[in-house]
Order: C-alpha cells, then structure tokens, then sequence
C-alpha cells in the first residue's frame, strides 16, 4: 500500500495566482487543515495540522 495522493486538474487562471495559493500556508490551510508548515522547494517537506493531535506530513516531490 502506498501512502501517496496525486491529483492533476487544470486551473483557469494566470500561473503567478495560481502558485501564490498552493505555496502560501494562509491560503492552503483554508483547503486543507487548520495551520501549515511549508517549504515549497523540490524535495521540501511540511505538515499540515489539525487541532493539537492530528497531523499529516508531505513532501514535495516535483
């Protein structure tokens, strides 16, 4: 079993938008989680954050 979710889809808006709200932890934590520790560079790593017991690591692979 793999521990892995990809998703591609195609966004109508300009790339600079689009990157500011799927690398800013004000932005992502509103889709996913209540806070967000992020490094947005390949190979980077975060978590995000549920309350104060529940939270999911991932890492940044492309």
């Amino acid at each position: 079993m793999t521990e892995k979710i990809e998703r591609e889809i195609s966004i109508a808006a300009p790339i600079a938008t689009v990157w500011e709200v799927i690398t800013k932890p004000e932005y992502i934590r509103q889709w996913f989680g209540s806070q967000v520790e992020i490094d947005v560079r390949r190979g980077g790593k975060g978590k995000l954050i549920w309350g104060e017991d529940v939270e999911a690591p991932w890492k940044l692979s492309r």
